[in-house]
């Protein structure tokens, strides 16, 4: 092998981890911006005081679960599980 291919292969698998990262990182911020949109959707709402600390934190992680299903939702649909493309799908829950 000449020297252009082996720096064209080596430069490939710097690409091919830049791309993990990059696919990890927007999993975690979808994950961390679940969770932040649960936890103010819960206070903002001014429910927080009349339901009570345990039921809050209920109300909060079942919002937070929603959202996990969502982003699995689109996970699996852009691997292309499914018979059409998720736009339909997300259109028809309201979440753009």
């Amino acid at each position: 092998m000449d020297a252009s291919c082996l720096l064209y292969i080596y430069l490939m698998k710097i690409l091919n981890n830049v791309c993990l990262c990059r696919n990890r990182a927007r999993k975690l911020l979808a994950i961390a911006m679940a969770m932040v949109m649960a936890v103010s959707g819960v206070l903002s709402a001014g429910v927080a005081a009349e339901l009570g600390t345990m039921a809050s934190l209920v109300v909060m992680f079942q919002l937070f679960l929603g959202g996990m299903i969502a982003i699995y939702l689109d996970e699996l649909l852009q691997k292309g599980y499914g018979l059409l493309s998720g736009v339909s799908l997300f259109a028809a829950a309201n979440c753009w």
